[in-house]
């Protein structure tokens, strides 16, 4: 995640334009941005964010939304600039349910949103010693929640192990991500104050591939193994 938020503070970095970025801590220096390290104490992530609101950026990056008080300031000011903020969660959608949860006013979150992302890391098969593999045991597949009908159009495969992957099959690692986009479906979603799966379904049905999709598909393609796919728990 740090990874990725810094990559957005990079490009952004590179559009000329005015960014604070309140972290904690900082770990990479970012040429453009203003960056400022905010201590790890109750209450500091709002207070230095009020501070900065007198400066108006154009662009406010946050690495993290520990509180109520930040989230609800934090989904104000993204009503009139570009707010990039970290949070935790399984999916983007709990990242959305849990500024509800926080306390976030439906109305002011539909309205702010432009987009929320989640990301998982899998190990990639080695190209050197990639082959096919026997498919998991029936029982295996169902306990995953993979139906019969994409058992059918699935392939499996894994590294031998080879020198090339110190014998372990894999080498390198490949993100995954799946973007909830704000279309209408989903903040009416939010306006209705739904549950993480509820929001989850509208946004596949408005057109998000979940992460669960793209691992499968990365399966299929032999770009990783079922182990992987079962190991992030999707």
């Amino acid at each position: 995640a740090n990874t990725t938020a810094y990559s957005v503070l990079n490009f952004l970095g590179r559009g000329q334009r005015d960014i604070v970025s309140l972290e904690s801590p900082i770990y990479w220096p970012v040429e453009g941005v203003r960056q400022v390290e905010v201590e790890p104490e109750p209450g500091k992530m709002e207070e230095t964010l009020r501070s900065v609101v007198a400066v108006r950026p154009e662009v406010l990056v946050l690495s993290t939304i520990p509180d109520r008080a930040t989230a609800m300031l934090a989904t104000q000011l993204a009503t009139s600039i570009l707010v990039v903020a970290v949070l935790s969660a399984q999916s983007a959608a709990q990242a959305v349910a849990s500024l509800l949860q926080m306390g976030v006013p439906p109305q002011l979150l539909s309205g702010a949103m432009a987009a929320a992302t989640c990301q998982r890391l899998v190990r990639q098969v080695c190209r050197i010693c990639k082959e096919p593999a026997e498919p998991p045991a029936p029982q295996t597949l169902a306990a995953q929640g993979i139906s019969p009908q994409e058992v059918a159009s699935l392939t499996f495969f894994r590294g031998k192990g080879c020198p090339s992957c110190n014998k372990v099959g894999y080498r390198g690692r490949r993100a995954l991500f799946e973007v909830l986009g704000g279309a209408p479906e989903v903040r009416s979603a939010i306006l209705g104050d739904l549950a993480a799966s509820e929001i989850e379904a509208v946004a596949i049905g408005a057109g998000m591939v979940p992460l669960r999709d793209r691992c499968l598909q990365l399966v299929r393609e032999g770009g990783t193994t079922f182990d992987e796919y079962a190991r992030l728990r999707l």
